[in-house]
């Protein structure tokens, strides 16, 4: 199983995070899975909140999951 962190992106100026969960036991990424938030909510919540469904489809279908602030 993979573990999700913190990042972070600059454009323009602004920094914006992110969470990111990537599972180890797939070598390629078949793809990548966006899980939004409600109004000021944060990826780390929804994360939480989704009670880790996201990461653990992951794990078997061999996509990387990102939870943005």
């Amino acid at each position: 199983q993979g573990a999700s962190v913190e990042r972070a992106i600059t454009h323009d100026g602004i920094s914006r995070s992110y969470r990111v969960y990537a599972p180890t036991s797939h070598s390629s990424p078949r793809g990548l899975v966006l899980v939004l938030h409600g109004w000021k909510g944060s990826g780390a919540e929804i994360e939480r909140r989704t009670k880790f469904r996201f990461d653990a489809l992951a794990d078997g279908e061999g996509f990387v999951v990102a939870y943005p602030d």
